[in-house]
């Protein structure tokens, strides 16, 4: 493409991406998978300009600080004409003060072990577990079988010694820290939930239902902690989508709370939306995940945006 777009008269210039659009934590696999053999093939065409970009698709979810080690990639191979990870880390510790490798496991908040992802666009777990209704399990079947509670609760532990480890980042990894907290809830609830319901296991529901408070408390919390990182780096508007957002993932679980807890005490003798079979939603014919960037798209069936 760059051979062909010599033939017109003016200059080529190329704008690659730092995949920060993809949900509230950056994917940095598909960012270096994508960068380096992009910025590669630019400079043996000896392209004059290159453009970093870090877009903030439905929602500017991702703090742009986490944005960092994608520059500073970019950086050092205008410097360098290469990419060497070890150089790439080191140098990133002496301009940013940061360990390289807290930022490139970010992307493991997208990709729970044995989710297999498409290359065009990968999936996000991070975004659609943080939203995927508590009772309309749009991906269940998707990830049915895949222990993410568990490495949810790891990446908690993981980001909470990064923040201590980084204090002029501790901000952005206490948040990612918290984020790991509300997704282990969601998803120990996810595995176990239709599983209660359709074998009618009434203790099962009485303990999930007594776990989503300490769930819901996370949300609360990781709201203020997200409100806290967009202030210190965002002007103000835009904040209320996400206030909107996690309002709603609070109150869905609130109401996931009060329907377990009703079945679990013999009020009601079904929940309709956990004991219907589980359809596939984004998995691909091939074993991989479409990724889901619209909240529309995952909070519910019905046509909306929020």
């Amino acid at each position: 493409m760059l051979q062909k777009h010599a033939a017109l008269p003016a200059p080529t210039v190329f704008a690659g991406g730092i995949w920060t659009w993809c949900g509230p934590a950056p994917d940095y696999a598909k960012t270096l998978a994508a960068a380096v053999p992009a910025l590669t093939a630019c400079k043996k065409a000896g392209v004059p300009l290159v453009l970093a970009t870090a877009w903030g698709d439905n929602g500017a979810e991702a703090n742009l600080t986490s944005a960092l080690l994608g520059m500073q990639l970019y950086a050092e191979f205008m410097y360098t004409g290469t990419y060497d990870a070890g150089s790439l880390a080191r140098r990133f510790a002496c301009c940013c003060g940061a360990d390289a490798q807290a930022f490139l496991d970010l992307s493991l908040f997208n990709a729970v072990p044995g989710m297999r992802s498409g290359a065009l666009r990968p999936v996000n777990a991070a975004k659609f577990l943080l939203y995927q209704d508590p009772l309309v399990q749009l991906f269940a079947a998707d990830t049915a079988g895949l222990a993410m509670s568990a490495h949810y609760t790891e990446l908690e532990a993981r980001y909470t010694r990064y923040a201590d480890e980084n204090p002029a980042f501790e901000p952005l990894f206490r948040f990612y820290s918290l984020l790991a907290r509300v997704l282990a809830g969601k998803c120990a609830w996810h595995e176990q939930a239709a599983q209660a319901v359709r074998r009618k296991d009434l203790a099962l529901a009485a303990r999930l239902a007594e776990a989503l408070p300490g769930t819901i408390a996370a949300t609360e919390a990781l709201r203020t902690a997200w409100r806290a990182l967009w202030e210190a780096t965002n002007r103000p508007q835009g904040f209320e989508i996400i206030d909107l957002r996690l309002g709603g993932v609070a109150a869905r679980l609130s109401t996931a709370a009060a329907r377990m807890r009703a079945f679990a005490a013999g009020v009601c003798a079904d929940i309709p939306e956990l004991s219907a079979p589980a359809l596939p939603y984004t998995l691909r014919p091939d074993g991989t995940l479409f990724g889901s960037y619209a909240v529309g798209e995952i909070v519910s069936a019905c046509k909306l945006d929020i």
